[in-house]
């Protein structure tokens, strides 16, 4: 029941963090995304396949969001659940992201 209780809360953190993470992009299914890394969090509720490790560097498609299990993203007709912490939003800037214009 303690541990039950502690992946409930754990998840729920993870849950809040991306959802913060994805308004802060204004992200929704269909935007771009790079997988930047394999940055892999305890609280995330899936688990990293070596499949994924050759998607790094590319950019993909969010097809799906997920409290628990991450962004589905589809990358040359193949799709992985990834954590948010892995990715990185393609032509969007994030909210009170400061940059200079030429």
């Amino acid at each position: 029941m303690v541990i039950t209780r502690l992946k409930l809360k754990i998840n729920i953190m993870y849950k809040e963090k991306q959802k913060e993470w994805i308004k802060s992009y204004d992200l929704k299914m269909g935007d771009r995304v790079e997988i930047v890394e394999k940055h892999i969090t305890e609280d995330w509720g899936d688990l990293w396949s070596t499949s994924m490790d050759k998607l790094v560097g590319k950019v993909g498609i969010v097809v799906n969001i997920n409290p628990v299990y991450g962004l589905a993203v589809l990358v040359s007709g193949m799709y992985f659940n990834y954590p948010y912490t892995s990715l990185k939003p393609v032509d969007k800037v994030q909210r009170g992201e400061w940059f200079l214009l030429d």
